[in-house]
């Protein structure tokens, strides 16, 4: 059964690298399992863990998002530093406009 899921309270104390590398080795392990029954034709077998490698899977992937989401948000926006450099160039540009009025 998968670290994860077996309800132990220990799970939570584990740093997440650690975690995730615990799951990496761990779906290693059952990659080699899982070609190791198909190879005896134990489908029963071969189904039962590649649910708990599709578990796994998922699991890692949304620590992937989550972790790709906070680093997101650390990071200034591009967007709004283009968007804020363009409503000073416009600013700029109506000034311009305005002395140009001004002069004539």
């Amino acid at each position: 059964m998968s670290l994860l899921f077996t309800g132990s309270p220990k799970v939570h104390s584990i740093p997440r690298h650690v975690l995730v590398q615990k799951m990496l080795e761990e779906n290693n392990f059952l990659i080699k399992i899982i070609k190791y029954y198909q190879n005896r034709g134990r489908a029963i077998e071969v189904h039962q863990l590649l649910q708990v490698l599709h578990r796994n899977m998922i699991l890692l992937g949304s620590i992937a998002d989550e972790i790709y989401n906070i680093s997101s948000n650390d990071a200034p926006n591009s967007t709004t530093s283009s968007d804020e450099q363009t409503s000073g160039t416009q600013d700029t540009g109506s000034s311009d406009d305005q002395q140009v009025q001004s002069n004539t």
